[in-house]
């Protein structure tokens, strides 16, 4: 019987570590679209169980789980937890994916988690032990900064330069050979079954561009970092900078560069390399009841 698992799930990947004294074996899974989707507790459910039977996680004693969307559901987040509990017939806690984040990275001392990867939000703890949150609204009414974001203004620069309305960019190209011509676009994203997860994925290529010196991409990176930035301003230092989009050149260097001198922190490495801090804040959540995260926690235990 395995120990402990955490699981890290998000919109793109779900990512699963189980621990049993010194053995720690790992497995992931296509994530899914996040607990505030209509079906979201469904698809969470299916790609967590995929996740664990990739890892070979048996039977734990104990279940944490960081959740996308679990902030903005928490009610989705108790369905999740009751399922998993039944399903996985052990004890379960389930979070948001951001606040597993921060305790992997802070272990309950003060500082703040800027998670930006599909989507952005904030996890700020200060020195009186008070948890928040900022953005994390999802694709159409936050997550500012984000690759969702990313990706749309990519594609809109595409559309726009097609028009005549915006400067040529070498991004045209690449969203040819992403997804067809720009006339094609619009109906490739409104017809996508997770639409912020198909516009992240074009942002990779957006970051590439600025990378490789096109000034319409550049625009987009630093106007991203810009409202990230922005957001960070209400929240206190210091800060981890996490996820797929933040920890991406150029897109990290300009951040770090426009929170200031020694305000972004890296998280300390991990004695496995598999335990990145998400999996290791799930690994805590799971099994301590008395963190200052607990109130963002749903715990079920098996039927």
């Amino acid at each position: 019987m395995t120990r402990v698992v955490g699981v890290d799930l998000g919109k793109t990947t779900c990512r699963v570590v189980a621990r049993d004294g010194d053995d720690v074996r790992a497995g992931e899974a296509p994530g899914a679209p996040g607990l505030a989707s209509p079906d979201g507790v469904a698809r969470a459910l299916e790609s967590v169980l995929a996740a664990l039977g990739a890892a070979g996680a048996g039977t734990p004693e104990a279940l944490g789980v960081g959740a996308a969307g679990a902030l903005a559901a928490p009610d989705a987040a108790g369905r999740l937890a009751a399922e998993l509990a039944a399903a996985c017939g052990t004890r379960v806690a389930v979070t948001s994916d951001a606040t597993v984040a921060h305790a992997g990275v802070f272990g309950g001392r003060a500082g703040t988690v800027v998670a930006v990867g599909t989507g952005t939000v904030l996890v700020a703890l200060d020195d009186a032990g008070t948890l928040r949150t900022l953005d994390g609204w999802g694709p159409w009414l936050g997550d500012d900064g984000s690759g969702a974001w990313l990706g749309r203004a990519g594609l809109r620069a595409v559309l726009r330069a097609a028009e005549g309305r915006g400067d040529p960019t070498v991004l045209t190209e690449r969203a040819r050979l992403w997804g067809g011509e720009p006339a094609a676009l619009p109906g490739l994203v409104a017809g996508a079954d997770a639409p912020a997860r198909t516009l992240a994925s074009f942002a990779p290529d957006v970051l590439a561009a600025a990378r490789d010196g096109d000034q319409v991409a550049r625009t987009v990176v630093d106007d991203a970092v810009r409202v990230v930035a922005d957001v960070c301003a209400h929240a206190a230092a210091p800060y981890a900078l996490l996820g797929g989009i933040a920890t991406s050149e150029p897109y990290a260097s300009a951040l770090r560069d426009a929170l200031g001198p020694d305000r972004a922190v890296d998280p300390a490495p991990p004695d496995d390399a598999r335990l990145e801090p998400a999996l290791r804040g799930a690994l805590l959540l799971a099994t301590d009841p008395t963190t200052p995260y607990e109130r963002t926690v749903s715990r079920r235990d098996p039927v």
